[in-house]
């Protein structure tokens, strides 16, 4: 806290930062490129969240500068009202600061009276995959839905033209592609 602050507030460089963090994340994680939100996708959450409270964005600011060096988004299921995690990135500095610690922290506090989901629970043909891990450290689960947004229903034509279609989210994704790392992509 002495080195940072958060605030629900983001600037119109958001999703181009934003971008750049993602894109190192996939690379260093080997996330194939369909798979990982591209300019459009966070500069169509943003201008979301510039119109409604459904989707919140959390920025993690430098104390000394104002610089931006943390992103967090997430969108309310209008149902219930749970938020569900989309996004959690911070730049090498802050993240060596333990400033997404703070962010988290900050997260976790304004979202007090509400569920906050980090995740779905993807199968496949070893098992539950992702859901049996993250049982393993949840004190409470419940069945969830999944809503799948298309903020560009042309572009998500084409991608299923390109890719064909599959049952994984999005459906355009192949998961035998999507579990198997490749370097190159």
């Amino acid at each position: 806290g002495q080195a940072f602050t958060v605030t629900r507030t983001f600037a119109s460089t958001t999703p181009e930062i934003t971008m750049r963090w993602q894109n190192k994340l996939r690379h260093y994680r080997g996330i194939p490129s369909i798979s990982s939100p591209d300019l459009a996708h966070f500069q169509g959450l943003f201008e979301i969240a510039r119109q409604s409270d459904d989707v919140a964005c959390f920025s993690l600011r430098w104390r000394d500068s104002g610089q931006c060096c943390g992103v967090f988004l997430a969108c309310r299921d209008a149902v219930n009202g749970a938020w569900h995690a989309h996004t959690a990135l911070v730049d090498d500095q802050a993240r060596t600061a333990f400033g997404m610690y703070l962010l988290f922290d900050s997260v976790l506090r304004a979202f007090a009276d509400c569920d906050l989901w980090l995740g779905g629970a993807p199968s496949g043909s070893n098992g539950l995959g992702v859901y049996r891990f993250k049982q393993r450290f949840a004190n409470f689960s419940a069945p969830a839905k999944v809503l799948c947004v298309e903020l560009d229903p042309v572009a998500v034509t084409r991608l299923r033209a390109q890719h064909g279609t599959y049952a994984f989210l999005p459906n355009y994704r192949d998961p035998t592609t999507e579990l198997r790392y490749d370097p190159n992509t």
